[in-house]
């Protein structure tokens, strides 16, 4: 699983390519997805406190409903089970943040010349991460880690189980099975936003530099905000490294 340092280098390289392609058009897809990407952090900040129940309360919380909802007790593995399973929910709903971004922002006649595909404003996040892979310099990291299409595809198809404290699925290509440790889910859950973070936010610094201020200070701030104890926004390390002597 990439860190959130490599995951942040990773989508600035990916915006550099897309960018030197000139793939990129100004659209106002800031203006009609903004308040989606706020309700998604929002929605982030939701689970973190159920996480919070379960690392440091949950003998409290599973008495507590046990003795006041009887008719519907709970154990510690009914309360994994709906952690896990919003974790999963949120991370899908991430990608389609992802994947309606590039839709919308990319030129999709270029793309599809310069790959010789045929991607449309409603192809699947397979379809367009494999087009946008064909262009030069796209490495394998970028296209097999940072765009992880059998992940995607076993959060969309719900195809994951529990075993000895994993979320694991089988990779649909190799047929390999993948574990990732319960405790690195919220982890790898929270990548993917940080993929879209980084994403939107060179976009905006490209296409509406008089709106970066603007952006740091609403979706910036309230990321980390809602992520403090977890991984700092990607604009947030710039200001540490820049603070170093």
């Amino acid at each position: 699983m990439l860190t959130k340092n490599e995951t942040v280098s990773l989508s600035k390289s990916l915006f550099t390519i897309l960018k030197v392609e000139n793939c990129f058009i100004k659209t106002e897809f800031h203006q009609r997805h903004e308040k989606q990407l706020l309700r998604n952090m929002h929605q982030f900040n939701n689970l973190n406190r159920i996480l919070e129940i379960g690392e440091n309360h949950l003998e409290s919380y599973l008495q507590w409903n046990n003795q006041n909802i009887p008719n519907m007790p709970i154990t510690k593995y009914d309360h994994f089970i709906e952690l896990i399973t919003l974790l999963c929910n949120h991370g899908l709903a991430t990608y389609e943040l992802l994947k309606r971004f590039f839709l919308e922002t990319l030129d999709l006649e270029l793309l599809n010349s310069k790959t010789n595909s045929k991607i449309i404003k409603t192809s699947t996040w397979g379809t367009l991460t494999m087009a946008i892979s064909k262009l030069t310099n796209v490495n394998e990291q970028i296209s097999n880690e940072l765009f992880d299409i059998d992940f995607r595809n076993t959060l969309a198809h719900d195809s994951w189980y529990l075993d000895e404290g994993s979320m694991r699925y089988v990779a649909p290509k190799n047929k390999k099975e993948i574990a990732i440790p319960y405790a690195r889910l919220h982890e790898k859950i929270q990548l993917i936003f940080v993929f879209y973070h980084v994403m939107t936010d060179q976009y905006f610094r490209l296409y509406f530099p008089e709106m970066t201020q603007e952006y740091e200070n609403g979706l910036g701030k309230v990321m980390d905000i809602i992520f403090p104890l977890y991984i700092a926004s990607p604009r947030q390390d710039d200001v540490q490294k820049s603070s170093q002597p």
